[in-house]
């Protein structure tokens, strides 16, 4: 995944959120890939779980380390510190092209395509947390890359 195109975000990019984290996977001095992610309720009633439900924004890889598990490793770590910080729900807007990623680490895509003015069509992927996936036990053990870390920063 890229980052899709879009102006520059004051910093900090999110003064709205309450709570905010930001992860990358680096591989020796490379940042391969990054995910930040913020307390934000879902704003669908049937999904509300005020104060546990975080959003994924800014999910990207950089093309030399597509398919390689950064990607992964970034989004399984984010969610393991969410659990810690007591979050139940994860949601973010994906992009299309996107969906198959989702879908592979136990995201269920919520209603249609969504397609708004000078935004990549998307849709509303939403995961509930419960114990850590099976994938992310299996990427810890067979990570492909030997001198790579994840780190977290954040609030």
């Amino acid at each position: 995944m890229a980052l899709a195109p879009a102006p520059p975000k004051p910093v900090p990019a999110y003064p709205y959120a309450d709570e905010v984290f930001h992860v990358g996977a680096y591989c020796g001095p490379l940042l391969a890939s990054v995910g930040s992610f913020i307390l934000e309720d879902m704003g669908l009633e049937e999904m509300r779980v005020p104060g546990s439900a975080w959003r994924i924004r800014g999910m990207a890889t950089a093309t030399e380390f597509r398919r390689l598990g950064f990607a992964s490793a970034v989004l399984e770590h984010g969610l393991r510190e969410i659990r810690r910080r007591g979050g139940v729900l994860v949601w973010c807007n994906g992009r299309t092209t996107a969906g198959g990623f989702y879908r592979h680490h136990s995201f269920r895509q919520i209603g249609g395509e969504r397609n708004i003015p000078g935004l990549q069509p998307h849709y509303r992927f939403a995961r509930h947390l419960g114990r850590p996936s099976a994938g992310a036990c299996k990427l810890a053990r067979a990570a492909p890359f030997r001198r790579c870390h994840v780190d977290v920063r954040g609030s």
